[in-house]
């Protein structure tokens, strides 16, 4: 079945020690924990308690939904189901055809006070009689509307029914000529009931209006509460009078006009479903609707005070009934779950069944003794016996990352219980994850593989046996820390930068440089946020030895390295990580990241033989180890010029140049030569000569 309920499924309890690999736990203990997860057959009280539910008696429609469940006066039950317009009967522990409409869906069933059987239908606005045993079935009466919702009936006998799209109520008596009562407007009733006094209820799917008329009043009326844009899902009277709703942002029947069809459509678009796998979306809405929908159960007091007594996101309830201790039993989709609210507002998972939704509910002797569901539908007899089918699978948990798992312990009362896990790195179960292997006690190893997820299986050999919390122990796998990117520039100015995807050919992509003090950066994954040090290391190119920047690990990440007695040259950075601040000796990691090659040349360029001929001063500028980068004059004070070496290239340490000044006056001048090389040193020339 398939899961939509967005609750937390485990608390991650992390103890205060200094390493920071250490012992962590999922713990499920509560109802939100183990409704996360998939049970069958399996009961979860509102403390958190699970333990196999009532079992179930199945049997199978081979309908596509059940509608409502007649729980009649013979001892009998009826069903009213889609889409083939049927009302099956139970009779000798089997279910049969006892009657064929002329409709898609029926609707709703009631029983007369001769014991007759009322069915409403939808499409066509029809209602149907049968005799108390199902036989004899013909048409009672036709309506002024197309969909019959809801049927009632009165204290005197007379038949109420409900309808849509019009939104219509109508009274029907034993001349089965329908007076209609009341008009809605654009709305649909699709929930009656009435109450010890004799008056009508009735609920609506657009607006979420709660009607109560009057048949001693001429059918006078007054709106009891209204929950706008919901749909009155469930409508049940409790003994002490009051009356219990079920509310859905989600509409359901306010939909099936538009969605009804011929049955002859019906038959050739709609394949009827008989697995467990049958998709949710068939009734209901589709399954981005049922995981934004709401749902909610209100009651309302005799004196008009409304009360909510349970919420939630991502389902949406079916039907209600209210049992005579005042539990409040209810029904939802999309999956096939059976809940239990007390008086006092706590709410439990009284039962969970294969089917993707439980539709219909019926009550006998004032306790529940029907469930029917939908997609397909098949009809649930309540046992008086404890399921000996009960399982319970726990939501994939995740561990964030590769993981140990250490031992799994249970608080349980009674024998009997099996515990089983398996494990795997993807987050939905698949071939790629280990196969069940049971535990061997509470209290002992998992044995499943180390991985990211697990999952927990629980099944019952005891009826009696409950689980109160399960805890599954996990250590995180110490994860490396990676250096994925650095960066190396000068004090003062900019750096080039290297990543993880173009250190592969670094000796060709030289590193910027420029004064003395080299400021190295770099970047680290670090998944597990351990702590994480940081040793340098420099080797000369073309040589093999790495010599210490850094004496000991550093935690930063990045270090000014002061080059001014390291001789000129081309070097390597070797950064190495390690997490062995964090970690027990032998269970550190490390990584290594070795830098492009960087120029450290802190020697100065000279401008030399500078000589005159007239309006032409020639010289060399040179280094004695970088590349010349760029040569300026500056004649007279006045602004600098660039100047190209004689080659045209700046390519070699030693570079000659000449210069032609033009429009020079008689007298004296200054020329001075800048120049600087590839480490970012510059140097300076200077020549005086006069022009007759």
């Amino acid at each position: 079945m398939k899961r939509t309920l967005t609750v937390a499924v485990f608390i991650l309890m992390i103890s205060g020690v200094a390493f920071a690999v250490t012992t962590r736990y999922f713990e499920l203990s509560s109802l939100n924990d183990f409704l996360a997860g998939k049970a069958v057959w399996v009961e979860i009280s509102a403390l958190g308690k699970i333990r196999p539910g009532p079992a179930f008696k199945q049997y199978k429609s081979g309908e596509q939904l059940i509608w409502s469940i007649l729980a009649h006066s013979s001892g009998k039950y009826f069903m009213a189901t889609g889409i083939h317009g049927k009302v099956l009967v139970m009779e000798k522990d089997s279910l049969r055809t006892t009657f064929q409409t002329e409709s898609v869906i029926v609707s709703s069933l009631a029983e007369g006070h001769d014991g007759k059987i009322y069915a409403a239908t939808a499409p066509g606005g029809a209602i149907y009689e049968m005799n108390a045993d199902g036989s004899g079935g013909k048409k009672f009466c036709t309506l002024e509307d197309d969909y019959v919702w809801a049927l009632a009936v009165g204290k005197d006998g007379t038949i109420y029914a409900g309808t849509g799209p019009k939104g219509m109520i109508f009274a029907v008596g034993k001349d089965a000529k329908p007076k209609k009562i009341l008009d809605v407007k654009d709305d649909q009733v699709v929930r009656l009931a009435v109450n010890s006094t004799g008056k009508l209820l009735a609920g609506t799917a657009k607006k979420g209006a709660l009607y109560i008329i009057d048949p001693s009043a001429n059918y006078s009326y007054v709106v009891l509460a209204s929950f706008p844009n919901q749909e009155l899902s469930g409508l049940a009277i409790a003994p002490d009078g009051s009356i219990v709703l079920g509310l859905n942002s989600l509409k359901i029947r306010a939909q099936q006009p538009q969605l009804l069809k011929t049955q002859e459509e019906s038959e050739q678009k709609v394949e009827i479903q008989q697995d467990d796998s049958s998709d949710s979306s068939q009734q209901g809405g589709s399954q981005e609707a049922v995981a934004q929908a709401k749902c909610q159960i209100m009651r309302v007091t005799e004196k008009g005070i409304i009360e909510t007594l349970f919420q939630q996101k991502g389902m949406y309830i079916s039907d209600i009934i209210v049992q005579n201790d005042g539990k409040i039993i209810f029904t939802s989709g999309p999956d096939g779950r059976l809940f239990a609210v007390t008086p006092e507002g706590e709410v439990s998972l009284m039962n969970d069944v294969p089917q993707s939704q439980g539709s219909a509910l019926a009550a006998r002797n004032g306790i529940l003794a029907a469930m029917g569901t939908a997609n397909p539908g098949v009809l649930y007899m309540v046992d008086k016996e404890s399921s000996k089918e009960a399982r319970f699978t726990s939501k994939v948990l995740d561990a964030s990352l590769p993981s140990d798992w250490g031992r799994i312990q249970w608080n349980a009362t009674g024998e009997g219980i099996a515990v089983e896990t398996r494990s795997g790195n993807i987050e939905t179960p698949d071939k790629t994850w280990s196969a069940w292997q049971a535990i061997s006690g509470n209290g002992q190893p998992i044995l499943s593989p180390g991985s990211r997820y697990l999952q927990v299986r629980v099944s019952w050999k005891s009826a009696t046996a409950e689980i109160r919390s399960i805890r599954v122990y996990y250590r995180t796998m110490n994860q490396t820390p990676v250096i994925f990117e650095s960066a190396i520039g000068s004090e003062g100015g900019e750096g080039g930068s290297q990543s993880a995807g173009n250190q592969q050919g670094a000796a060709n992509q030289p590193g910027a440089s420029g004064g003395p003090v080299k400021i190295i950066r770099w970047g680290v994954r670090n998944l597990d946020n351990d702590k994480v040090g940081y040793m340098l290391e420099y080797r000369r190119e073309g040589e093999d030895l790495w010599v210490p920047i850094t004496s000991d690990y550093i935690d930063k990440t990045s270090y000014k390295w002061d080059t001014s007695d390291t001789p000129d040259g081309w070097y390597r950075i070797r950064i190495t990580a390690t997490d062995k601040l964090s970690n027990p000796p032998g269970q550190e990691k490390k990584s290594t990241w070795i830098t492009e090659p960087i120029l450290v040349d802190n020697n100065k360029p000279m401008v030399k033989n500078l000589e005159n001929r007239g309006n032409i001063v020639t010289g060399v500028a040179e280094d004695s180890f970088s590349i010349i980068n760029s040569l300026a004059y500056s004649l007279d004070g006045g602004d600098w010029v660039s100047i190209w070496p004689e080659g045209g290239f700046f390519d070699q340490t030693s570079e000659k140049f000449r210069i032609t000044l033009e429009g020079l006056k008689k007298g004296k001048h200054e020329l001075v030569v800048s120049t600087t090389d590839e480490g970012g040193n510059s140097g300076v020339g200077a020549i005086v000569f006069e022009i007759k």
